[in-house]
């Protein structure tokens, strides 16, 4: 549409996918090309303006005005008001939206290109995570990134609340499932049992969230907070998963120094070799993230979207991929996909 040579050329446009819409009963589709002619014929959007057309293809962002609201109420510390608009917010996008999964669909989350390639590869049987592969042959629809926020939010302000521990877990548990492989739900599901108590679960869900995470500061957060699980259930191997966290990266390196210079009576800090952290987590039946599961979806995933000319999306696989395992050869390629 924003390559349209002129606005009846765009409308053209629109009016064919409204079309293949009808044909897939789509009706959400139809309202949101409907909505889209009218801007375009009245000079509301310019044409080359991406973010309008999506903007108004999508229509309003209920959540995204909740998360708003709700930020500036607990930032003033009204909490339970803050709560309350974000619980309504997502009611009313399930309701209104249906973003309640079905026998046949199911509403998803991606928070990056790589979630997307690590779930459609589940979802084909190829790999983690395991929960996406529940969603294989169903159709997939991607809902705003400010419902799955929303559902973070909500969790993080019940989960300090003792009387509404059920809400948060229960929030937080839908949003691992909008996002299976996005690392911030597991992040956020996992500080909410350790809060609670519940360090068994919170384990579990954390080393869960592990085996999908390929962003350098998830990774770093899980394994710290990881690291306080397993010493307050008194599991061995707690104190590993820091060095792994400072390794990773600089994200909760000023929490983890001060972690390691405690546990060990002085100032400075030694970190051992990778090898031997990572000889130390699996030792102790921790996942080394990125584990080489996702590693070579993200190099199968940069190599097929060049294949069919997707270069920005090949760079951006690659980049993160060439992050964990160097390689020269690669590096030409990847600065080669930024031409």
């Amino acid at each position: 549409i924003v390559r349209a040579s002129s606005t009846a050329d765009a409308i053209r446009l629109v009016r064919a996918a409204q079309e293949e819409a009808a044909v897939q009963d789509d009706d959400r589709t139809v309202a949101s090309c409907t909505r889209l002619m009218a801007a375009l014929a009245e000079g509301e959007i310019g044409l080359g303006d991406q973010n309008a057309v999506v903007a108004r293809f999508l229509g309003e962002d209920r959540c995204l005005a909740a998360l708003g609201r709700a930020r500036s109420l607990s930032t003033s510390g009204d909490q339970e008001t803050a709560v309350q608009v974000l619980i309504d917010a997502v009611g009313e996008a399930a309701a209104l939206d249906g973003f309640v999964d079905g026998a046949t669909t199911v509403y998803r989350s991606f928070d990056s290109y790589a979630s997307r390639v690590l779930y459609n590869r589940a979802r084909a049987g190829a790999g983690a995570p395991s929960r996406a592969s529940a969603d294989a042959g169903k159709r997939v629809e991607v809902v705003p990134d400010s419902y799955y926020l929303c559902h973070l939010e909500i969790t993080q302000l019940l989960e300090h609340s003792f009387e509404r521990t059920e809400e948060a877990l229960r929030f937080g548990q839908r949003a691992i499932e909008l996002g299976p492989a996005t690392a911030a739900g597991y992040r956020q599901l996992g500080r909410a049992y350790m809060l609670v108590g519940d360090m068994e679960n919170a384990a579990a869900v954390l080393e869960e969230g592990l085996l999908i995470a390929v962003q350098p500061s998830d990774i770093a957060m899980a394994y710290y907070q990881l690291a306080y699980v397993l010493w307050k259930a008194g599991a061995a191997g707690g104190r590993g998963m820091l060095p792994k966290s400072l390794m990773t990266s600089s994200s909760m390196a000023m929490q983890a120094t001060a972690e390691l210079r405690g546990a060990g009576g002085g100032d400075g800090v030694a970190l051992p070799p990778r090898e031997v952290v990572d000889e130390e987590l699996a030792k102790h039946a921790v996942p080394v993230a990125p584990t080489a599961e996702v590693l070579e979806a993200l190099g199968s995933g940069a190599s097929a979207a060049v294949d069919v000319g997707m270069f920005p999306v090949a760079r951006n696989l690659l980049a993160l991929r060439l992050r964990y395992r160097p390689d020269d050869a690669l590096v030409n390629v990847l600065r080669s996909l930024g031409e």
